[in-house]
């Protein structure tokens, strides 16, 4: 399920997203709670801009 709008069912993709970039937290790389799930559109959405969307995915996964 992607964990930002929630969208699920079989025919959906999903992406595994690091929510700190891979780039730059080297130390959480293969910790499972820098990762959460998110469909094409949310991930494609997110993808470069993990410093301004980081607070918002962390709610998500801690909510």
């Amino acid at each position: 399920m992607c964990k930002s709008k929630g969208v699920k069912g079989r025919r959906k993709k999903l992406y595994v997203h690091h929510i700190r970039k891979w780039a730059s937290a080297s130390s959480l790389r293969y910790e499972t709670g820098n990762g959460i799930s998110l469909c094409y559109n949310c991930h494609k959405e997110v993808t470069g801009k993990e410093e301004h969307y980081e607070y918002y995915l962390l709610g998500l996964i801690d909510g």
